[in-house]
């Protein structure tokens, strides 16, 4: 029984990777931007590192709760399918007991513990003068767009994977869809097996938790489709992937106290962090007086970043 157990998990594994890996086929851009004040700047420059912030307290409060509402909206359409048995103490009203408890498991308006992954993410942008951008990330216009070289940046021995934030929410239930329906089939088919009720509630505790796990995988990179404009994609990092340091740091943030970690490129000779990052361009700021900021940055990247490209926003803002 252990060994089907196994086997049937590592099956709905690899199916549930190959749906993850199938969503994110696309184009990526040969730049993107991420916009930053005079501090992140100097920071990213001086350190060769970028922060990452805990998934949890990024400026939309909202974010990961968003996705959790979509799953919630699933499962009750789910739950209005399911009808009793009429035998009672067979195996299949073992199955259907079970399979009910497993949807109201995965409700996220329920009183039971949830997953609480420690997942960082570093935000980019398809735009390097965007105004939202400057209002929301640039210092209201006085600060700097970083460009960076994707292909550098993505490189498939880095701990951390860059991903587009999807924004369409019939894209977002199609995903989230075919991830439950690979869940309750694989679950199913066990659960027809002849097992005791004790069996059949640890096992549909099992393949919940598998659900909402690969839930927490998505829910990093699916957004309300008002954020669109932002054209996001970021660089999601797990400090249990034990690559880098775990050494978690706080910064004040918006509102309080915000967990973060820095992440770094090797350098390529000793697999350090010392390795320049894939910096291409800086775009000054709309707001900014762009002859003295100019020459700041020509002094401050001449010597590490030669061939950076210098740029002035075109956006009219004042």
């Amino acid at each position: 029984m252990e060994r089907e157990r196994i086997i049937a998990q590592d099956s709905l594994r690899q199916e549930l990777d190959s749906l993850y890996l199938a969503c994110l086929d696309g184009e990526i851009p040969s730049a993107l931007f991420h916009y930053t004040d005079a501090g992140g700047l100097l920071g990213i420059i001086d350190t060769r590192r970028l922060w990452v912030t805990h998934t949890f307290y990024l400026n939309d409060v909202t974010e990961i709760s968003y996705t959790h509402g979509l799953v919630g909206e699933l499962v009750e359409e789910l739950q209005k399918e399911v009808k009793p048995y009429a035998k009672e103490k067979s195996t299949y009203e073992v199955a259907h007991s079970m399979y009910s408890g497993f949807l109201q498991r995965l409700r996220y308006d329920t009183m039971r513990i949830k997953p609480n992954p420690d997942v960082y993410v570093v935000c980019f942008c398809e735009d390097d003068d965007l105004l939202s951008q400057w209002r929301g990330y640039g210092n209201r216009g006085s600060g700097y767009a970083i460009g960076f070289d994707t292909e550098r940046l993505v490189h498939p021995s880095h701990a951390f994977k860059l991903r587009k934030v999807l924004y369409h929410i019939e894209e977002q239930k199609q995903i989230l869809n075919k991830i439950l329906s690979a869940v309750r089939d694989s679950l199913f088919s066990r659960l027809t097996e002849v097992m005791s009720f004790d069996s059949a509630e640890s096992l549909a505790e099992e393949y919940a938790v598998i659900f909402e796990n690969e839930v927490a995988r998505y829910a990093t990179f699916f957004k309300h489709k008002k954020f669109q404009e932002e054209k996001e994609w970021r660089l999601i990092y797990s400090p249990t992937e034990n690559v880098y340091s775990n050494q978690i740091k706080f910064r004040s943030g918006r509102f309080g106290i915000v967990p973060y970690t820095e992440i770094g490129l090797p350098d390529g000779k000793n697999n350090d962090h010392g390795g320049l990052l894939p910096i291409v361009s800086v775009r000054i700021g709309p707001t900014a007086q762009p002859v003295l900021e100019r020459k700041a940055l020509d002094m401050l990247a001449g010597g590490k970043y030669p061939d950076i490209e210098i740029l002035k926003s075109d956006v009219p803002l004042r």
